[in-house]
Formats: C-alpha cells, structure tokens, sequence
C-alpha cells in the first residue's frame, strides 16, 4: 500500500491563509449587499411618505404642516424620523409664495431656489448632511463625498448618503392645481346711451393679485366703455353694434389666461310716446303733452300742423308739460280733424317723427229754456213716457243738455252727489247744466236703489259734443255711449 504524504506546515499556511480571504470577501461582500438592501428599503420609504404628502396637498391644496398630518409611519428605521420642510402651509394654487427654499443639487449640478417641499432620510450614517429644517437652504452632495453632520452626529465628517426627495413650487402647482383661466364666460349686452351693467371678469387658479388687459390687435370694447385695473367694465356706451375682444390675464407669479369676449349694445334712438292727442272743443282750453324716451337727452322737440289757436312752447301756465316745460295749449277757434306732425331730437343728433290727429268738436250751441219732470219747454221737448213727465229744451236760453235712457228697459242713472233716479224707458232721465262738473252714471239695476254694476258714464262737454241737431236732447245707451237723439 502506499503511504500518503501529509501537508507540511508551510502548506497548510498557505491553505489557511486562503481560506481567511475568501471568508473575508464573503463577509465584505455580505456587507456590501446589506447595506444596498438597507438603502433601497430607507429609498422606498423616502418614496412612500413624498408621494403621501402629494396626495395631501392635492386633497387640501395646501401642504402640511408636519409628517404627522400624514397619518403613517413617517420613521426611517427605528426612532429616526424622516426630515421635512415645506415653504408654505398656505393655498399652493391662489396665494404667492414668498418663502421658497433652495437646495444645492450637486449631484445634478444645478442649483434650484423654487422648491417647495423636502423630505428626506440621514441615511445608514444616522448623519444629517443634508441641511437644517429650521432654514430654506439645503445640499445634496456627491455620494463619494465626506461631509459633516449637521445635527453633530459622531463621526464628524462621513461619507454623504442621506436620501432626499424635493419638488418645485411649479411643479407642484401642476399637478394638483387646476389650470390658471378665466372663469367669466359670456358678458352682458349693453344699451346705447344708458350706463353699462357693471361686470367683473374673474379668473381663477392663479397667483393673486391679476392683472388684465386687452390683448393688442384683437378688437376694442364698445365706445364709452372701459376695462378697469379691477377687471370691471363699466360706461356708457354711444354707439351700437357688437364689438368682439380678447381679455389676458396675468397673475402674480406671471401665468396668463386669455378669453374671447363679446358685447352688444343696443340701439336706443329717442321714440315719441305720445300715442293721442285728446279731443279739443272750439273756444273752450285745451292742453296737451308731447314726450318721448330713448336716445340722449336733452331732447329738441318740433310740433306742427295745429288749428287755429293753438301753439306749441312754453307759455302753458298750468298744463301739465313735458321735460323742456313745453305743451300744446291755448283755444281752438276751428273745428275739424287737423293731422298734427311732431318730431323729436336728441342730443346725439338721432330722431324720431309721428303724425297724430287731433279732433276739434264744434262749439255747443244753447239748447234751449231749462226741463222739468212734468213737460213743457217751448222748443225740443219730448214725449213724455209712462213714468214722467217730458223734458227737453224749453224757453229761458239755459245752456243744459237732457240724457235720455235709451235701452228699452228699467234703469237706474246716478249723478255723482249721490242722487238716484229711476226711469223707465224713453223716459228723460237727467237735464245736465253747464255748470255741472260731474258724471253721470248708468247701472244695471231695477231696484232703484243704484246698487248694480257700472255700465258706464257721461259728463256734460261730452254729452253736449254727441248733441249734432243742438235741440240739447242725447240718448245714453246701454254700453255707456252717448248718441244724438
């Protein structure tokens, strides 16, 4: 058989040796890898808690004012508590930010002083190299980089491995703030000549205070009209039509919304409104007024084509006039339909023009002695009926007219002091003096006590007007019109 050699000593040395490399490696290299699993599981958690306060400030539009808002588990590993500071705790979407903070990225090589929020883990070191949350300024270093700790850790200057997420003031508006526009969305139309509704355009999402302002080249607002530093637009329009514009709006912080407007303004010339002139009657007072509306005072007004007696101007003593003090007055002294023409002009030069007829009734002519209930009168009487006496015109030149009931049935008439009186058919029912200022009222009723519904009324001048014949003799019928009997 033969005999094996056993090691000598300088081999198993050597073989020693080797074996306390490879465990050495092997421990190194267990080290390496859980120090990197340690890294990415404080990485995930530095995730977690930047993406939750996203989701805060998206929810509430503003950022909180510590990790405890968040309600999670905001510890990197043990007792050590992530670091944070935000800029504001204010609106992020409508309120400037005045206090943003600046972090140092040297990793990227840029220097970024619009942050809003930071977060961030010290890292496997337990070391803050980062920067302190109680100021706005903070660096992210190389990782190959010693530096100091901030919160004077032992170990004063280690290796940088502090975990660290930020995010820009623009950044963050975008993605939870709606866009920065102009809410406005139709503006009211105008009239010409009359004050504008006054409007406030409004915008919203962005950085108080605005500023608007036409855009240059896309059109004006309505003359007379203006677009204050307020955003209001107010005036008063002086021309008509549709005007088309474009509104920008810039806020605080530079973000521009525009928006395309229109505004109508419609016209508003002057208009007569005078639709009648009333009736005048030859050598009695007549008064009547010409107005209008619309358009810009003051207006010029031009009344032509009065009969005889009449003028238009001012001299109206006590007739009611229009808002120059003007009126048509004075006596006619012809009877007859005359076609009046009456133009208006308004400051702004526009007009409007009308033809009205005015009727001038013939003078009355006496229709004889006074009536009684029991008959008589040397000229005009009447019959008499089966329950009176006639009336009509008698001797004595009184200047009266005589209302006959002309329905053919019971009626009652009632004057305005109160009196009844009851008749029947083709009876006289009231002999109405000159002197007479009152009406006469016809009812339905057969009562005789005046309680039925009107039917209608007459007074003397126009009683007087219906009398062609001048006997002084009328019929008042049944629809409370008047006709010559």
């Amino acid at each position: 058989m033969k005999q094996i050699k056993g090691f000598s000593l300088l081999e198993v040395a050597i073989i020693l040796v080797i074996i306390g490399v490879l465990l050495s490696g092997g421990i190194t290299l267990f080290n390496i890898l859980t120090k990197k699993q340690q890294t990415e599981k404080l990485k995930n958690k530095v995730d977690v808690v930047y993406e939750n306060i996203l989701a805060y400030a998206s929810i509430n539009k503003k950022l909180p004012n510590s990790l405890d808002d968040l309600k999670i588990d905001v510890y990197d590993s043990g007792t050590n508590k992530l670091l944070y500071k935000s800029a504001t705790t204010t609106d992020i979407c409508n309120e400037a930010v005045n206090n943003l903070l600046t972090v140092n990225d040297k990793v990227s090589g840029y220097v970024n002083n619009r942050v809003a929020f930071i977060v961030f883990s010290r890292g496997d070191n337990r070391c803050n190299q980062t920067g302190d949350t109680s100021g706005t300024n903070f660096t992210i270093e190389k990782p190959e980089n010693n530096v100091n700790c901030i919160d004077n850790t032992p170990g004063a200057s280690l290796p940088y491995d502090d975990i660290v997420r930020y995010i820009t003031i623009d950044d963050l508006r975008q993605k939870i703030c709606s866009s920065f526009t102009i809410t406005t969305t139709s503006l009211p139309d105008g009239v010409m000549h009359q004050a504008y509704p006054s409007v406030q355009i409004e915008a919203t999402n962005g950085v108080k205070p605005y500023t608007f302002s036409l855009v240059s080249g896309s059109g004006n607002l309505p003359p007379g009209l203006t677009l204050n530093s307020d955003c209001t637009i107010s005036g008063t329009p002086t021309q008509a039509g549709t005007y088309s514009f474009t509104v920008q709006v810039k806020d605080n912080e530079g973000k521009i919304a525009t928006k395309r407007f229109s505004i109508t303004i419609q016209p508003n010339k002057p208009r007569i409104t005078t639709e009648f002139l009333p009736y005048g009657q030859v050598n009695q007072g007549y008064c009547a007024v010409v107005t209008a509306s619309g358009g810009k005072t003051p207006y010029t007004y031009t009344v032509s084509g009065l009969p005889s007696g009449l003028s238009y101007d001012t001299n109206c003593g006590s007739c009611a006039t229009n808002d120059k003090g003007e009126c048509i007055h004075g006596t006619p002294t012809q009877a007859g339909s005359f076609s009046v023409s009456i133009s208006v002009r308004d400051s702004n030069g526009d007009s409007d023009s009308k033809t009205l007829t005015l009727t001038i009734n013939p003078e009355l002519v006496s229709g004889g002695g006074s009536s009684s209930s029991s008959g008589g009168g040397s000229s005009g009487s009447s019959s008499g009926g089966s329950g009176g006496g006639s009336g009509g015109g008698g001797s004595g030149g009184s200047n009266q007219v005589c209302v006959y009931n002309n329905t053919g049935a019971k009626k009652d008439f009632k004057l305005t002091d109160g009196t009844c009186i009851t008749v029947d058919d083709q009876v006289v029912a009231q002999c109405i003096q000159s002197t007479d200022t009152g009406k006469l009222y016809l009812y339905t009723s057969s009562s005789g006590n005046c309680k039925g519904s009107e039917l209608g009324y007459t007074d003397y001048s126009w009683a007087k007007s219906k009398d062609a014949n001048g006997d002084g003799k009328v019929n008042f019928n049944s629809d409370g019109t008047i006709s010559d009997r």
